[in-house]
């Protein structure tokens, strides 16, 4: 065995510099990538949840806007409906100014026992209706001949009995239209 050679098998591969500037820069580049994508998906992760919180305090202010503009729909509504009850009632008050304490003066003085007025309607200066209470037929008979009589003395011009009802208590319930003359209750 004069001619032996060995062979070692656990020979250790030496690298070259060239080899070790690139697996340097791969780990570099890798590392630097690494560091990029994770700006990148944390800024993309700020960023949506900055959107969302934006997205919030906008939908919360459109509720509040439009919860307030419900209401300022509501106050318009009332502002026509006002606007058309006035315009109704203008030609009635300009045409003629009502003397309402007079009128209500001159029927609390026809009004006799056991009959009550409980409300009134104004159609036009001259024309009125009332509804009332009489707590028999007598009573309420008595009344309409006492308002009939008015009409005579030309206060009234005419007097209609638009409904009488008798209810279970025993009492008459009324609707009486009453038409004044002009300018005699003042």
């Amino acid at each position: 065995m004069a001619n032996s050679q060995s062979i070692n098998f656990l020979k250790v591969k030496t690298k070259t510099e060239a080899e070790k500037k690139r697996i340097f820069l791969l780990r570099f580049v890798s590392i630097i990538s690494l560091i990029v994508y994770c700006s990148v998906a944390g800024a993309i992760f700020l960023y949506s949840f900055s959107q969302e919180n934006s997205l919030l305090k906008i939908e919360e202010n459109l509720k509040k806007e439009t919860q307030a503009l419900e209401r300022l729909e509501e106050v318009e509504s009332l502002h026509v409906l006002l606007k058309q009850r006035l315009s109704f009632l203008r030609p009635i008050l300009t045409e003629r100014e009502i003397p309402f304490k007079s009128v209500f003066s001159y029927f609390d003085e026809l009004l006799i026992n056991g009959v009550s007025i409980t409300d009134v309607v104004w159609h036009s200066p001259d024309i009125f209706e009332f509804s009332g209470v009489a707590e028999n037929g007598v009573s309420l008979s008595s009344y309409l001949e006492r308002l009939g009589a008015e009409v005579e003395v030309d206060k009234v011009d005419s007097v209609n009995l638009l409904s009488a009802t008798r209810r279970k208590e025993g009492d008459y319930a009324f609707d009486i239209e009453v038409d004044l003359k002009q300018n005699q209750i003042k």
